[in-house]
């Protein structure tokens, strides 16, 4: 954190006397441009007090600065881009330097951890944070994210053992994850430890929480919590998605283990909820194993499982990843044990959807044209982009068409040229009909299946609700001349997209009870 002693009040002067060498911040609408830019790199407002005096002005963007390196780091940024190569620019640069203390991990290693839980959501996470960081560590306002809690914490002191807040707080995010998450989160905090030292002292703080640690064998009699979490499933709405946490044992330490999660209709849940009381509060205190949570006999030996990368989404930036049984269908008395057993395989993948602009305005035979010249359009799409049709989920609906990508493509190189090759081919495509096309467009990341009745997971609902919002209403009608308006999710902006590209602007989204921040892009035509 940058320093906050008396020295800090020379440093401040110092960057003051630096900045009014610049000469794009001479004036005020050079300030106010520059503090634009950086709030838009910060994704925060920069709240900076305008001054009638131009020093007065500078002395209050220098404090707003010194608060944190990542805006002094900003600063630098946007800064250069109107004095490149100054002399100006190169004292500013060397004052900034000597403000900003050395980052307690590397940039690219950060980058590198905050991929890894992309599409994980953990429902305590603003517990684990009161934890980690300890009764007098500043709240958490509102709802939160994996990274702004990473950060936060990394303006804090090590505890008494040394090892840094933000390593404790990924250990105990990887005892919470599936298997193959948490390896590769300790794999991270492990290369950490390792060139800080501290190996030792992070094996004593992972082994702290196993859960044959963290909640010791409890006496008959002791308390008991379930925690239960019940979301539609499928599109006909008969179907739902149960899951759970227990623990038992008093909430001293709260790490409550994820049980599996499962499907049925509402009266298959009640059903389940009710074994789940009796097995998880009343039961014996073994761990029960999907096929007798299912009703079922635990098999005499357990047979090898395929991998599964499955998932019970619950918001569009973060998902807490499970595997998912069905609840058994009784029909006749019997239980079909086959569908119990069945699971749904949901990775992480990149989807769009693209919506026709004034589709119900159209004639029936210019909606069947359009239709078609939709679906061309995407297959070319696809092909443009270099990817396998036949791996691309694609689903009409009429007057627009939802697709999912291939889980291993590279989202970040997939996102730089989808936008522009969906502009380009629909201007392409424009220029042969009399009829334009306008397509309105939703694109975000995250666990999917294709279904019977359309795409399974929330990751879906999220492109329903970008694509029919407001915001992207709004522009479509705002910029008549655009053929294609789109909002990325913000989930899928932070993880691939440069904070400093000023061609996405940020957004609040709210329809139908969806809640985010969304980045809008405008298909203007290239210039030059």
């Amino acid at each position: 954190m940058v320093r906050a002693d008396d020295d800090d009040r020379r440093g401040l002067l110092v960057l003051v006397d630096a900045l009014a060498r610049i000469p794009s911040l001479a004036d005020r609408a050079g300030r106010n441009l520059v503090i634009r830019m950086m709030s838009a790199e910060l994704r925060e407002t920069l709240m900076v007090e305008e001054h009638q005096a131009a020093i007065g002005h500078l002395f209050n963007l220098a404090e707003a600065c010194l608060s944190s390196p990542e805006r002094l780091a900003a600063l630098i940024r946007v800064v250069s881009r109107f004095e490149p190569d100054s002399g100006a620019m190169a004292e500013l640069r060397r004052v900034v330097a000597g403000l900003t203390p050395l980052d307690l991990f590397p940039t690219h290693e950060r980058a590198r951890l905050f991929t890894l839980p992309a599409g994980v959501v953990v429902p305590d996470i603003a517990d684990i944070y009161r934890v980690v960081a300890g009764p007098t560590a500043p709240s958490l306002y509102g709802p939160t994210t994996y990274t702004e809690v990473f950060r936060v914490l990394e303006t804090l002191n090590a505890g008494a053992d040394g090892v840094p807040r933000p390593l404790v707080f990924v250990e105990h995010i990887a005892a919470r994850v599936r298997t193959e998450l948490a390896i590769e989160l300790h794999r991270w905090t492990e290369s950490q430890a390792v060139s800080m030292g501290l190996l030792p002292e992070l094996t004593a703080v992972r082994d702290s929480l196993r859960p044959e640690r963290a909640q010791p064998p409890t006496k008959p009699g002791s308390p008991a919590y379930l925690v239960l979490h019940l979301d539609r499933y499928a599109p006909t709405g008969d179907r739902y998605r149960l899951s759970y946490w227990w623990q038992r044992g008093g909430p001293t330490l709260w790490p409550p283990t994820h049980g599996e999660d499962a499907v049925g209709t509402l009266d298959e849940v009640r059903e389940q909820v009710a074994s789940l009381l009796e097995k998880e509060v009343h039961g014996d205190g073994h761990e029960e194993t999907p096929d007798e949570l299912n009703g079922g006999d635990a098999p005499e030996e357990a047979e090898e499982a395929e991998p599964e990368d499955t998932a019970r989404p619950q918001d569009p930036a973060q998902d807490v990843e499970t595997s998912t049984n069905r609840l058994p269908r009784t029909q006749g008395g019997t239980t079909d044990g086959a569908r119990a057993k069945r699971s749904l395989s949901r990775p992480l993948r990149m989807g769009f959807v693209v919506d026709i602009v004034g589709y119900s305005g159209r004639t029936w035979r210019l909606r069947d044209v359009a239709q078609r010249r939709v679906s061309e359009l995407a297959d070319a799409v696809v092909d443009h982009l270099g990817l396998d049709a036949a791996a691309v989920d694609l689903q009409g609906t009429g007057d627009g068409v939802p697709a999912f990508l291939p889980a291993e493509s590279d989202v970040s190189r997939v996102l730089s040229r989808l936008l522009p090759t969906w502009r380009d081919l629909l201007r392409e495509d424009n220029a042969l009909y009399t009829d334009r096309l306008r397509l309105r467009m939703a694109v975000t990341l995250g666990p999917v299946a294709p279904g019977p009745l359309g795409f399974a997971g929330d990751s879906a609902t999220t492109l329903g609700r970008l694509v029919d919002s407001e915001v992207l209403r709004t522009e479509a009608t705002a910029s008549a001349e655009v053929d294609l308006v789109v909002l990325v999710s913000d989930t899928l902006h932070s993880l691939v997209v440069d904070p400093s590209d000023t061609a996405f602007t940020r957004h609040p989204v709210e329809v139908k009870g969806y809640r985010a921040d969304a980045w809008l892009w405008v298909g203007r035509p290239p210039t030059g």
